[in-house]
């Protein structure tokens, strides 16, 4: 572990005194230990609170979560980490996109639990019937595009489409899917204005929900096809939300976007605004991930905090941190892999 390069480091105190360690997603470390009490007292950052076994190295982004993540919801934050960082996972690679890396998020199911929701600057998916109902499902998703706006660009041709009156988001998600028993089953999938950028001013979708479609095409750039239909999509408005629900999963895979045959009646909105990221409290118990750059030797490292963490990225790491919620809702509306 003395070799220079960036890698994944995680580290899992429950209990007060269960210890788990993790390396780029492999397991190499188990142990009990005592230095850190369930309150957070006797832990530290990068030493061992004498100063001695420092860590020398440059740490660029560290995660801290106030509960104990489970397994599945673990290995989705592997995943965001290492393809925001281009770095390759010993295990449990479920997102193999090298383009679209911005914001993954990802749903999952594993030995000891599950995250059923998660969303990615303006998309949110979900678990219905039948999916994850085995260890190792998992449908992860990411997009490339800083901002969103409306386009015309590689629109469906024929039928409803024909009109001329139709437009879609410019921001597109690649999802890469696992369905370790071919079992199938169906996911619901969300388009929220506000996350996307483009609820400015109050905006929501209106008018007819079937006016909004679900599109995909089979590589990052080319024609969409609107797989409403053969998909078993029902779409509805609840809010500043698109909801398909009942999508196939079987049916998904590629590169997905929504997109209107009605922009009058129906638009997708408007441009992107900022997005805000704000910090809360939340509960007990400890999870932690770190991305290093390593020097000579890693000291111990076990973080406590009763408030998310994020330390931020130093000048020549690629992108900025995201703030990282552990909710009902997920861990992260606009940052990484569970939400």
């Amino acid at each position: 572990m003395g070799a220079a390069g960036y890698r994944i480091f995680e580290y899992r105190l429950s209990g007060g005194s269960s210890l788990n360690m993790w390396l780029d997603g492999r397991g190499e470390y188990t142990a009990t230990v005592t230095t850190a009490a369930p309150d957070g007292s006797g832990a530290f950052i990068g030493g061992d609170g004498a100063d001695a076994e420092n860590w020398h190295g440059a740490l660029t982004e560290m995660i801290v979560y106030a509960d104990a993540l489970n397994s599945a919801q673990r290995i989705l934050v592997e995943n965001y980490l290492a393809a925001r960082y281009n770095l390759t996972l010993q295990g449990d690679n479920y997102y193999n996109s090298t383009t679209h890396t911005l914001n993954v998020a990802g749903i999952g199911q594993a030995l000891d639990g599950s995250n059923t929701e998660a969303h990615s600057a303006g998309i949110i998916i979900s678990a219905n019937s039948g999916f994850l109902q085995d260890d190792g499902d998992f449908m992860m998703f990411g997009h490339r595009a800083a901002g969103n706006d409306n386009t015309t660009d590689d629109l469906p041709t024929g039928g409803d489409w024909a009109a001329g009156n139709s437009q879609r988001w410019q921001r597109v998600w690649y999802l890469s899917k696992h369905d370790a028993g071919d079992n199938g089953g169906e996911v619901t999938i969300a388009f929220d204005f506000s996350e996307g950028g483009m609820g400015q001013g109050g905006a929501s979708p209106a008018g007819d929900p079937g006016n909004y479609r679900l599109l995909e095409r089979a590589g990052a750039e080319g024609q969409f096809t609107d797989i409403t239909g053969v998909s078993g999509a029902t779409a509805s408005i609840s809010g500043d939300r698109v909801i398909f629900g009942g999508v196939d999963s079987a049916e998904l895979g590629s590169y997905y976007t929504l997109g209107t045959v009605n922009q009058e009646g129906s638009p997708t909105a408007v441009t992107l605004g900022a997005f805000t990221v704000q910090s809360e409290s939340i509960g007990k118990g400890v999870s932690v991930l770190l991305l290093s750059l390593m020097a000579a030797m890693v000291g111990f490292a076990v973080i406590w905090q009763k408030k998310q963490v994020v330390v931020k990225d130093t000048p020549s790491a690629p992108n900025t941190p995201h703030v990282l919620q552990k909710q009902a809702r997920g861990f992260g509306k606009h940052g990484p892999g569970c939400e």
